[in-house]
């Protein structure tokens, strides 16, 4: 669409007023700049609002640097950016049950189609839907492809203190800090080893995080 063409889509599906940062573009090859939305704006009869960028630390806060950071696994930075954690949600399926035979039970979750961290262990908030039951989970969870076993991508998660059957129900997930990245253990009791310490800093994390960063979860 050309940039006039855009906007009277936006208008006709009864758009009264937008608001844009100074280097907002549209259209077709976007072509449109804030300069023509001016002009725009005075000949379609519609308020036209020009918003400052919001900055973070002197760092400009825009789609691409959330992007970023959660590509990164840098999914602290990506939460002060949004104001709240970043979140996905998937249904609970069967997995291979390994994490119940050496102490740490996990829900393998089938994800919905958005953009996951890098691959590692996370600290995180879960919620389960669907149940009317706002209660706020923590937990720990890996997300990758399971090397030690070879299992395949998946992502994992143990909540804490909990011990309920959820196969098929759905929690929403939010990921508040990568503790380290994936990787092969020489075995089992290693393994262990090494869940036992990610709980314990993922516990730690999570007793600090503002309830702002939850709110939506």
């Amino acid at each position: 669409l050309s940039p006039e063409a855009f906007v009277d889509a936006l208008l006709a599906r009864g758009a009264r007023a937008l608001v844009v940062g100074p280097d907002f573009r549209f259209g077709a090859a976007r072509a449109g700049d804030v300069a023509l939305l001016g002009q725009l704006a005075q000949a379609r009869g519609f308020t036209l609002m020009i918003e400052p960028p919001v900055k973070l630390d002197a760092e400009r806060v825009s789609s691409s640097a959330v992007r970023a950071a959660i590509a990164s696994g840098n999914v602290r930075r990506a939460a002060q950016y949004l104001g709240r954690v970043h979140e996905t949600k998937g249904r609970v399926v069967e997995g291979h049950r390994r994490g119940r035979t050496i102490g740490f039970p996990t829900a393998n979750l089938d994800l919905e189609p958005v953009m996951s961290p890098q691959d590692g262990v996370y600290a995180v908030f879960a919620r389960e839907l669907g149940t009317g039951d706002r209660s706020l989970l923590r937990g720990v969870a890996n997300l990758g492809l399971r090397p030690t076993f070879d299992a395949g991508r998946s992502m994992e998660v143990h909540l804490f203190d909990f011990d309920r059957d959820i196969y098929g129900h759905e929690l929403r997930i939010g990921f508040v800090e990568r503790i380290r990245g994936e990787q092969r253990f020489a075995g089992i009791d290693e393994l262990r080893t090494q869940i036992a310490l990610d709980c314990k800093r993922a516990r730690a994390v999570l007793e600090n995080i503002p309830t702002t960063w939850t709110e939506l979860l």
